[in-house]
């Protein structure tokens, strides 16, 4: 018997090896004699894999943001939803007096986060007597916030202390990336005690440094410097500019979130918050015309959630990822039928081979392992 058909008919033992070598062998030889098919078969099934694989990736990357937070069923952002004559509205802002009256007013909540964006004109990085301060403008990603943020989420602290770098005016703490950007030639505990002067006015010295939050993984919480809130609060002018005290005024820039108790439900938290609402803005705000009404929605959902945005980045829509995913699916199963119908196809010219093999003792197992 050929070393051929020794390798075919002793089975799946000793001779695996070389029964496997030699069905590569016919299986290269194969493609060699039918160029045309070969490339048709071979295209049509690694573009469609490809094409699908290149949609997992960017559906997988928009589920993966805010993953890394180990509270998530219990993080909430307190959203403002109205309606003025049938036409609806939504908005992430709250009034600012709101995260005082949920503190005095409603329990189960073991964190309440304020958050206020600001984006100065102008910003002014002091250095050396010897050096000349560097200006930038418009910068992004600056809020107004307290020590009730930093337990909010996962930072990790390279300099300063969590419990005080907020807690008076005038301190600011700078992520890692913003603060080699201020500060390139320094340590970061050298970076402690450096001033910066927002719009010419409002002066604050770095009391912390925090590792860049999305090195844990993707997040939409992009912020980098955070300005303490009793420099608002400690300010009469910017308390009044930012309207502070002001029930009948909401922006987008001021943010209230929530870590929930366990046990504590949203249905009753959100009976609280519309209580509060009419304590403080009266009943007849509540008109026929218009409404007006709090809502807590999830951590895991400001990243779909078009109604209320996340931050200053563009949100995802379920909807597009979810029709993506389904013309994945259909390119996969045209490039499958694609793939066995050509096969099918070209079988018939390999029937004298599979007689060949079976007379010389191929068992139908080996026929299978073969052509798969």
């Amino acid at each position: 018997m050929s070393p051929i058909g020794t390798a075919l008919g002793t089975g799946m033992g000793a001779n695996t090896f070389p029964m496997f070598k030699n069905y590569l062998l016919i299986a290269l030889r194969n493609l060699g004699r039918n160029k045309i098919f070969s490339v048709i078969n071979v295209l049509g099934l690694s573009i469609g894999i490809s094409a699908s694989l290149v949609i997992f990736l960017i559906v997988q990357y928009q589920y993966s943001f805010d993953r890394f937070e180990t509270r998530p069923n219990r993080m909430f952002r307190v959203v403002s939803d109205n309606a003025f004559q049938g036409q609806p509205g939504h908005s992430r802002g709250v009034q600012a007096p709101l995260g005082d009256a949920i503190r005095k007013d409603i329990s189960g909540i073991d964190n309440i986060v304020v958050f206020r964006y600001y984006t100065p004109y102008k910003l002014e990085v002091k250095k050396e007597a010897s050096v000349k301060e560097e200006v930038f403008k418009r910068q992004k990603h600056i809020i107004f916030t307290d020590t009730h943020y930093f337990d909010f989420l996962p930072y990790h602290w390279i300099a300063g202390n969590k419990n005080s770098a907020t807690t008076q005016e005038g301190q600011v703490v700078l992520s890692a990336r913003r603060a080699k950007t201020y500060f390139p030639k320094l340590s970061y505990e050298d970076m402690l005690g450096k001033q910066i002067v927002y719009d010419d006015s409002l002066p604050a010295r770095v009391s912390g440094i925090v590792a860049d939050l999305d090195d844990q993984g993707k997040t939409d919480f992009n912020f980098e410097e955070f300005i303490s809130l009793p420099t608002i609060l400690q300010k009469s002018s910017f308390r009044k500019h930012m309207f502070w005290d002001d029930w009948g005024s909401t922006t987008s820039d001021h943010q209230i979130w929530l870590q929930l108790s366990p046990g504590t439900t949203t249905a009753s938290v959100e009976k609280r918050l519309n209580v509060i609402f009419d304590k403080f803005q009266g009943k007849e705000a509540r008109e026929d015309s218009y409404t007006w009404t709090y809502a807590l929605q999830p951590l895991r959902d400001i990243h779909f959630n078009e109604n209320y945005g996340n931050f200053d980045s563009p949100v995802a829509h379920k909807s597009t990822l979810m029709g993506l995913m389904l013309v994945a699916g259909f390119l996969i199963l045209i490039a499958c039928i694609n793939f066995i119908n050509l096969t099918t196809a070209n079988s018939a010219q390999r029937a004298k081979e599979i007689g060949v093999r079976k007379t010389l003792g191929s068992s139908r197992a080996q026929l299978m392992f073969q052509f798969l």
